[in-house]
């Protein structure tokens, strides 16, 4: 997963992804950190059909507002996230 900063469109390092799939039982702790190009590898483990969801929070405080993203693998493969 690429993070971009909204305003700037340059890639944040160290930015904390939390991650999980919408079935149950999901792990709410599972996370990634972006490295310096930007990039968090997220692995994919839903089962199929499922979404998988993801956010990005920022360590330095920015203005923002609305929340994570969720997409099936389908929809990833297809349009991005």
């Amino acid at each position: 997963m690429l993070v971009l900063d909204a305003l700037s469109g340059k890639p944040q390092a160290n930015v904390t992804v939390p991650y999980l799939c919408d079935e149950i039982p999901h792990s709410i702790t599972t996370k990634a950190t972006t490295d310096a190009n930007g990039i968090a590898v997220v692995p994919y483990t839903c089962k199929p059909g499922n979404k998988i969801e993801v956010d990005a929070v920022p360590k330095i405080g920015k203005e923002g507002c609305g929340s994570g993203a969720e997409a099936t693998l389908e929809e990833i493969m297809s349009n991005g996230m």
